[in-house]
């Protein structure tokens, strides 16, 4: 199992296990409701953006309405204005007060004065306008003047007639000056007007093209809704075929599991009777017998075997029904020594040196301490298998530095490694790459981690040896 894949041995394992493990996916069918959630978020934040516009637009052009609507407002009150700055010049032939009609002429042209200094906020050019008035002023204060002259020196009836003609020769540039005046502020309007027409022509337009907008983003919207909700039954039944065929592949390994079980049963009470023979028969040779003291000691490692041997045969037994209830506080560091002290002789056989490397602090876990024994020696001997002779081994328990409630226990041999190919196959059951294994150790090791709520793993080492790591929750 361990090492690149022998030439000799046949692939059909590999493929075999490759079909019986569907290939893992991150996606499952039930995270297209994400997506269709971030969609719907997208199309909120479409909407709000395309309702902020709507308003932003609606707000600016509110705003411009508003002073134009003031604007014009402005233009009547001084055209209005210029008509009352107009009637004094007028009416002081009628009343004959030139000095009463100058003070009103005069108190209205402050009036005046006030709304045409307002110019610059409505942004209005009143150049044209102001030579106008200005002639009107003129014209209007000559009249005034007269009047005050004539009103001030007593003037003989033809003196004040000669006069008058003067002042009257005055009235009729004062009025075209007026309608000037008044022309340009008429012009001013118009200008402002068509200014209104124009902003609500375009925020019409405008509403007619967010409008369109929302048409087709309405569109689109059903039609990627549609296209999400059949993805998302496709992906459901692709989904559903992926688990269909997870169960198969786990029903066939409880399968293989059961009938490993059974073979393990069957084997076990094979070995037994004779087993309990040997050993009866060496206990009686033992005592009864007379031999000397090199055949005494040959029997009793015979009889020593024989009993390790059943040992061996009851924890098969147990293992082929695990149970929890045999579960019990037991040191990992203890564990990992014991399994090393009990397959010394082969190591030593084998000539590969190991170091072990321990936590001083114990690391207690609720499990089976022969189970976990014998994954660590189903672990360091498939190394073995793989190293050369005068090989290196270490094996190191420790708490896990990322996970302080984590015991890990670490085998890290020098040989040649483990194919990046086979690394996911390794701990499949009847999976191996020796041309005389069988498939069961690394499928044995898993299943003890498992059972412990635990984690076994292969880690990469770029090709230079082979790291296994043992993860076991700290009780």
């Amino acid at each position: 199992m361990r090492g690149p894949v022998p030439s000799n041995v046949s692939q059909a394992s590999t493929t075999e296990g490759a079909r019986s493990r569907p290939p893992l996916r991150r996606w499952h069918w039930y995270h297209f409701y994400f997506l269709l959630a971030l969609f719907d978020l997208a199309v909120i934040a479409i909407s709000l953006y395309q309702y902020h516009r709507v308003l932003r637009s609606y707000s600016v052009a509110l705003t411009e309405l508003i002073d134009i609507d003031h604007a014009e407002l402005w233009v009547g009150n001084l055209r209005l204005a210029v008509v009352q700055l107009n009637a004094p010049g007028n009416d002081v032939f009628e009343t004959q007060r030139g000095r009463a009609e100058h003070e009103r002429f005069d108190r209205t042209h402050v009036r005046y004065r006030a709304l045409v200094e307002r110019a610059p906020e409505f942004g209005v050019d009143l150049t044209e306008f102001h030579d106008h008035m200005q002639g009107m002023v003129r014209e209007a204060e000559r009249i005034f003047e007269i009047f005050e002259r004539i009103q001030a020196n007593g003037m003989t009836g033809e003196e004040q007639r000669e006069t008058l003609a003067a002042a009257t020769s005055f009235m009729p540039s004062m009025d075209r000056y007026q309608a000037d005046a008044l022309k340009t502020l008429a012009g001013v309007a118009d200008s402002l007007s068509a200014e209104g027409h124009r902003l609500l022509n375009g925020y019409g337009a405008y509403l007619e093209k967010a409008a369109a907008g929302e048409k087709y983003l309405l569109g689109t919207v059903i039609l990627i809704l549609v296209g999400v909700f059949w993805y998302g039954r496709k992906l459901q039944s692709t989904h559903e075929t992926l688990i269909a065929e997870q169960q198969q592949s786990l029903e066939e390994k409880h399968a293989r599991l059961a009938a490993v079980g059974e073979v393990c049963t069957a084997v076990s009470h094979g070995i037994k009777n004779p087993l309990a023979a040997i050993t009866s028969s060496a206990q009686l040779a033992l005592e009864y017998g007379t031999h000397d003291e090199s055949t005494k000691l040959r029997i009793q490692d015979v009889l020593d075997e024989s009993r390790r041997l059943n040992g061996r045969v009851g924890k098969l037994l147990e293992f082929a029904g695990a149970a929890r209830e045999r579960f019990e506080p037991c040191d990992v560091s203890q564990v990992v020594l014991g399994a090393i002290h009990e397959i010394r002789p082969k190591l030593e056989d084998c000539n590969v040196h190991v170091t072990t490397e321990c936590a001083k602090e114990p690391l207690i876990v609720d499990g089976n301490r022969d189970w976990l024994a014998q994954a660590v020696i189903e672990v360091v001997s498939n190394s073995i298998d793989s190293l050369p002779n005068g090989g290196r081994i270490d094996v190191r328990c420790k708490r896990d530095a990322k996970r302080r409630n984590r015991a890990r226990v670490d085998v890290i041999d020098n040989g040649p490694g483990i194919a990046e190919s086979v690394r996911p196959h390794v701990f499949d059951l009847f999976f191996t790459s020796k041309a005389d294994g069988n498939g069961i150790g690394l499928a044995s090791v898993k299943r003890v981690v498992d059972m412990h709520g635990g984690e076994v793993s292969v880690r990469d080492t770029s090709g230079s040896g082979t790291h296994i790591e043992i993860i076991l929750p700290i009780a």
